[in-house]
């Protein structure tokens, strides 16, 4: 199986060329923190700062939706959600770089 890894500091996937996450890679995180949301968010929220520090050009915006935002509209039950119907918060603000 591919792990499908990113590339840095592009962060294309090495195995399919995709912007990481790729489709494959997000389903693999899915199912490997299946009932670990928290953990994935965090492991997300540090591929999201090194994204952040690689691609300091990109919008911090853009780059939020594509690190952190996916798995809030997966089917996957947040425990946010189950709680109050919240959301995670807007993008950091840029990486300091620039």
């Amino acid at each position: 199986m591919m792990l499908h890894h990113p590339a840095r500091p592009g962060w294309t996937c090495k195995d399919c060329g995709l912007e990481w996450p790729c489709p494959p890679r997000r389903k693999q995180l899915l199912a490997e923190y299946a009932s670990k949301r928290i953990p994935l968010m965090l492991y997300l929220a540090e591929r999201f700062i090194e994204g952040c520090e690689d691609m300091p050009h990109e919008p911090a915006s853009k780059l939020y939706v594509r690190f952190l935002r996916w798995p809030h509209s997966s089917n996957v039950p947040s425990p946010l959600s189950q709680n109050n119907g919240g959301e995670a918060g807007g993008a950091c603000v840029g990486s300091g770089a620039g």
